[in-house]
């Protein structure tokens, strides 16, 4: 998926003193915008700067993937021409750059800027086409800002997407996950009757994915799920 990581589901962020306070997702969306050859001679360069404050951590992050960037001729939403089509690889590290950019500006608590970045990368994804992938991750930014609808039009997008992506399908973590964006948008937006329904389709979901290529993930999901609609249970009795 453009503009996702590479890295396993297993990433380990490395034990080091530069990275003692800074969340996993940071870590892994940092390396992953490199190969993994240079990782090492990267953990040494950060290890000379372990003594600075969290947060001037994360702006020597956003720097150092800033100058990772490809130069790319970018266009904003509403223009209706594409950009020059860059060759695959030159997209992925350009693309792998932003998301680390993006991660650690959300890290920083830079909402505005960090949604900046990402709108970014869904208007210039590979070959002048919508980076659905970076949609993805803002849809569950919209949802947490209380931006319902907004939330709402990009995961149905994004649904229809993954359904039909080859390595991932109706059954897939993705697709659930989406689904519980789903129940929340409708939950709370007031459309209870629709949330309820989208529950009873997530469950029957997960009863299928069990059965599927993905069933390790199913257990998971079930926890997930309960997770959700407790917590919006609490919501409503608030």
């Amino acid at each position: 998926m453009a503009g996702q990581t590479s890295f396993p589901r297993n990433f380990e962020k490395p034990k080091t003193a530069f990275w003692r306070d800074l969340d996993r997702t940071v870590a892994r969306n940092f390396f992953q915008a490199y190969p993994s050859k240079l990782q090492p001679s990267l953990e040494l360069i950060l290890d000379a700067l372990s003594d600075r404050p969290r947060d001037e951590r994360l702006h020597i992050l956003i720097e150092i993937l800033r100058e990772r960037l490809p130069v790319r001729k970018l266009r904003t939403s509403g223009e209706d021409f594409k950009p020059h089509a860059s060759n695959d690889a030159e997209y992925e590290v350009w693309a792998s750059a932003m998301l680390g950019i993006a991660s650690a500006q959300d890290a920083l608590g830079l909402e505005d800027e960090a949604e900046r970045t990402t709108r970014i990368m869904i208007n210039n994804g590979p070959h002048g086409e919508k980076d659905l992938g970076a949609q993805y991750s803002l849809a569950w930014r919209m949802e947490e800002k209380g931006r319902y609808g907004e939330a709402e039009e990009m995961a149905l997008e994004c649904m229809e997407w993954i359904n039909g992506h080859r390595r991932c399908g109706p059954l897939s973590p993705q697709a659930i996950c989406l689904w519980r964006l789903l129940i929340k948008t409708a939950w709370k937006s007031g459309r209870r009757a629709l949330a309820e329904e989208r529950i009873l389709t997530t469950r029957d979901l997960i009863t299928k994915m069990s059965r599927s290529r993905f069933a390790k993930y199913a257990q998971k999901e079930v926890e997930e799920l309960v997770v959700t609609t407790v917590g919006l249970a609490k919501i409503s009795k608030m």
